[in-house]
């Protein structure tokens, strides 16, 4: 009696896919250095938010951290919107992309937030 193989992948081939876009998804936050001067002429805009961030070696400008410490206050956040989209993206109601640009923005938002607080 010859007998037939069915196949049913029940979206498994689509799951796989979604890990693996997921393991190559990258989003930048921060003082991304294009090169812009300060308008102070001597420094570029990453220059001066390194010695914000950090302070300088001579002490003379203490670090006042704002990417750093808002990171740390928004882990529990980000990895709550990490968890949503991770779903998402496994159920191909999403893409990488997407959720990179949503934490992205989010950490962004906060950090812009922080600084027009006052940093101290």
């Amino acid at each position: 009696m010859p007998f037939k193989v069915l196949d049913r992948d029940l979206g498994w081939s689509d799951f796989v896919k979604g890990v693996v876009k997921m393991h190559d998804a990258r989003v930048a936050v921060g003082i991304l250095d294009d090169g812009e001067e300060y308008p102070d002429g001597e420094l570029s805009v990453a220059e001066v938010g390194a010695i914000n961030e950090f302070g300088t070696e001579d002490g003379h400008i203490p670090a006042r951290s704002f990417l750093r410490e808002t990171f740390d206050e928004q882990r529990d956040a980000l990895d709550m919107l990490a968890r949503l989209y991770a779903q998402r993206i496994l159920f191909a109601k999403s893409t990488p992309e997407d959720a990179m640009n949503a934490l992205g923005a989010t950490l962004a938002a906060a950090i812009k937030k922080r600084i027009a607080a006052g940093i101290n």
